[in-house]
């Protein structure tokens, strides 16, 4: 929901990651939008698993921040080996997702 919320889209969320994921395509529209939504929710994936693994095998404790930092700081490393004029950073993607919106709309 974080980064639903981030990227400023409002929906419940499907009862099954399944569904999630089959909808996750459809909430942006525009090549470069769903190329960019792609690689957000494959670091969303990633960001969640890694705070899993933290917790079972760290016996780590649940810092939502620290994990939405990760997913945003994984989302600008690979865009940027996907396009070098991508120039945000995951801190400047913290702040605020307008970068990458500007960014994906500048390609359409």
């Amino acid at each position: 929901m974080k980064v639903l919320d981030w990227w400023g889209i409002q929906c419940c969320l499907p009862r099954t990651l399944d569904s999630l994921l089959l909808q996750w395509p459809e909430m942006v529209h525009g090549k470069f939008q769903r190329s960019a939504w792609r690689v957000i929710s494959s670091s969303t994936i990633w960001g969640i698993w890694l705070l899993r693994n933290k917790i079972v095998f760290e016996e780590g404790t649940i810092n939502l921040f620290d994990c939405f930092s990760t997913i945003l700081h994984q989302v600008a490393i690979w865009l940027r080996t996907q396009d070098s004029n991508f120039t945000y950073t995951g801190n400047d993607l913290l702040r605020s997702s307008d970068g990458i919106k500007l960014w994906c709309n500048k390609k359409s």
